[in-house]
């Protein structure tokens, strides 16, 4: 057995996935120095220009990789989960109703068990950095999606797919676990970052990547990234993964038990936190429809009703 190709003349998934990986470790640094070069800082001003600028070179890149090594010359974006054929729009917004819930219901529990001081400005000094801010928001998540259930999530999936069924795991379940773990490890640099809050990162790198699988598309995912982002840093002015540069319009402290508030690194390092993403991964589970199964089905009715159609030809008497 050829190490490097596979039966279908391809380079190996896994071998796909560590170039993805590599090509991630080249753009980081490369955005990076372009950024500053533009900004001359580090503020919030660098990364609305590093955040989408790298998101901008990893789509490049990877569709650079399924041109060569997938050997799909259309479509490369849509490969990579962006296809604009799935209802994209509506997943995005159905992703934004979760994020936004699922905060929602965190930080009422805070305010009910512990306490929330809240202040706001709406004016034209802050407008213009919130727009910034979500502006920023909305192209991390993006970047993060692409990184963590883009391109490289993909090959991992179909590299382990004969992994989960030796051990009759549900299809991607070995990927999810390697890709969900290395998102959880990346947040541990954050600021005021904790063991919980790690093992809640992994827990939300799972749901998005349900998601991902359930609907076979980033948009669902990424919605759902940016409402949680959005919400808890935006509009409840909260720590987002202990950053509290979001928070800009309003700006919120919570008191209380630190199991309850997850202290200076937020509700995502708090059991209040683990308790709303295990719902989200329900949630998930129960209701986003298998968009691969529901694909599956269309295929194999067509395929019975051509079937069907040329049995009743050949049937037919041929026509005097």
């Amino acid at each position: 057995m050829n190490p490097f190709i596979s039966t279908d003349g391809r380079l190996r998934n896994g071998w796909r996935f560590l170039i993805a990986v590599a090509l991630f470790i080249f753009t980081e640094p490369l955005a990076r120095k372009i950024a500053i070069a533009i900004t001359h800082s580090q503020g919030m001003g660098f990364e609305a220009v590093y955040r989408p600028l790298h998101l901008v070179l990893l789509l490049i890149a990877y569709s650079g990789m399924v041109r060569l090594f997938d050997r799909v010359c259309r479509g490369g974006l849509a490969e990579q989960g962006l296809n604009t054929r799935l209802p994209w729009l509506k997943d995005i917004a159905i992703g934004l109703g979760i994020g936004f819930a699922l905060v929602t219901l965190g930080v009422i529990a805070i305010a009910v068990f512990g306490n929330l001081e809240t202040r706001f400005e709406i004016s034209g000094r802050t407008i213009p950095p919130g727009l910034l801010v979500l502006w920023t928001l909305t192209a991390a998540a993006m970047l993060e999606e692409v990184v963590f259930r883009g391109y490289p999530f993909q090959r991992l999936v179909d590299g382990l797919s004969a992994v989960d069924n030796a051990i009759h795991l549900p299809y991607g379940s070995s990927a999810i676990a390697v890709l969900s773990l290395l998102f959880g490890a990346v947040h541990l640099h954050n600021p005021h970052a904790t063991w919980l809050g790690a093992v809640n990162t992994v827990l939300i790198g799972v749901l998005f990547s349900i998601a991902y699988l359930r609907t076979r598309g980033l948009w669902l995912p990424f919605g759902i990234h940016l409402g949680w982002n959005a919400t808890l840093g935006l509009l409840y002015g909260l720590p987002v993964s202990g950053l509290t540069a979001f928070s800009v319009i309003v700006q919120s402290r919570a008191s209380g038990p630190e199991w309850l508030t997850g202290a200076d690194y937020g509700l995502e390092a708090s059991a209040t936190g683990t308790a709303i993403i295990l719902l989200g991964i329900a949630l998930i589970v129960k209701l986003v429809p298998n968009r691969a199964d529901a694909e599956l089905s269309s295929e194999t009715l067509a395929s019975a009703a051509g079937l069907a159609s040329n049995i009743e030809g050949v049937q037919q008497p041929p026509d005097a």
